[in-house]
């Protein structure tokens, strides 16, 4: 599949859902968030993303035009995970955090406009995640290699996901040669 197959399947999946979209990818795989994002506009849902990747994206904004939590792109929100946001504050680099506060979601908000959201998520947000109450009825998007899925805390994740109700599905292409390629 090529990016924008990813796209088209992202909007089509978006379009239909009727509550939250939860997305497992890599908060450094650009172009898979470009993606997600470009499918939210065509689907007119909200991107909720992590203070981390908010400042990847708003680094790499200075070299290609990538969206960011500004003014630019309204519908983008940045969500503050308990387990992140301890650690980053323990380190003492809060500025990391506070940059984005004017774009900031909260749970409840993201509980409310459930069917308005699409969230990128990863194990570590498991708790955040058990505080929202509307799970049920929503979608969660594997876009990793499929062999995360198999053992340790990605499948603990998927599990927890699935005893709540979420609905799952993979799309996903990789950007990595294999061997036969190399």
């Amino acid at each position: 599949l090529t990016e924008t197959d990813i796209e088209n399947e992202l909007t089509s999946k978006f379009k239909k859902s009727v509550g939250l979209n939860l997305i497992y990818s890599s908060g450094q795989n650009i172009d898979r968030i470009v993606s997600i994002y470009r499918a939210c506009i065509r689907a007119n849902k909200t991107l909720a993303i992590d203070f981390y990747i908010a400042n990847v994206l708003k680094e790499l904004s200075a070299f290609a035009k990538v969206p960011y939590p500004s003014k630019e792109y309204p519908n983008i929100s940045v969500f503050y995970p308990y387990r992140l946001s301890q650690m980053v504050s323990r380190q003492g680099n809060e500025n990391l955090m506070y940059k984005f506060k004017s774009f900031k979601i909260t749970r409840d908000q993201i509980d409310e406009r459930h069917r308005d959201i699409v969230m990128i998520v990863r194990p570590s947000m498991r708790g955040d995640l058990e505080l929202l109450k509307n799970l049920e009825g929503a979608n969660f998007i594997y876009s990793l290699w499929s062999g995360y899925k198999k053992e340790g805390v990605t499948k603990d994740f998927i599990d927890y996901l699935t005893s709540r109700g979420v609905a799952q599905s993979s799309i996903h292409t990789s950007g990595h040669a294999d061997r036969d390629g190399l």
